[in-house]
């Protein structure tokens, strides 16, 4: 058998898998509510395979651990192996049914703040009259997190409108 070079990223999915797998009890149990059976899921955790958990295994488990914890009363958390596929795409989760009119008005502050730092950043690296190479990386620093605070806001406001429990839409397009 060759032996598997796993990257860190790669590392940092499967430690996460077998955490999920861990919460969610022995693994002859887990595979009674997913399509794939005991071996699988233990190959998907085996820093010894390339081979990861495939998304819709992934989301039925999120859907039980959400399940679950609304019905213990509980604020229910994304999985962390979630989180992390999220992370290493560059994207962050924000829970959409969370979202409601202070949600909306707290994105709308975050993101404003931002749009502020950004528009100092530029200001204060044009007191010279140009921008050099660390001027910028702060406004470019600035604009990724207004960036960010925009995505955030706009997907409160989804939820917002769309009442939905979960959802990913594809940004509009712009027409050239």
């Amino acid at each position: 058998m060759t032996p598997v070079h796993l990257t860190p990223g790669e590392e940092m999915l499967k430690a996460a898998t077998r955490r999920l797998l861990e919460d969610r009890g022995p693994l002859d149990a887990v595979a009674l509510e997913t399509r794939v059976g005991k071996s699988q899921l233990a190959t998907y955790q085996s820093r010894n395979s390339d081979h990861f958990m495939p998304l819709d295994v992934l989301l039925r488990l999120t859907a039980l651990q959400r399940e679950e914890a609304v019905a213990r009363g509980d604020t229910p958390s994304p999985p962390e192996l979630l989180v992390e596929v999220a992370r290493q795409a560059g994207y962050g989760l924000v829970p959409l049914e969370a979202a409601g009119g202070e949600q909306v008005l707290a994105c709308i502050a975050e993101w404003s703040s931002e749009v502020a730092d950004v528009q100092a950043a530029v200001a204060n690296a044009l007191r010279d009259g140009r921008i050099c190479a660390a001027d910028a990386a702060k406004i470019e620093r600035e604009a990724l997190e207004m960036i960010a605070d925009g995505k955030r806001l706009v997907a409160s406001l989804r939820s917002l409108v769309e009442g939905a429990k979960l959802g990913v839409r594809e940004a509009p397009r712009r027409v050239a």
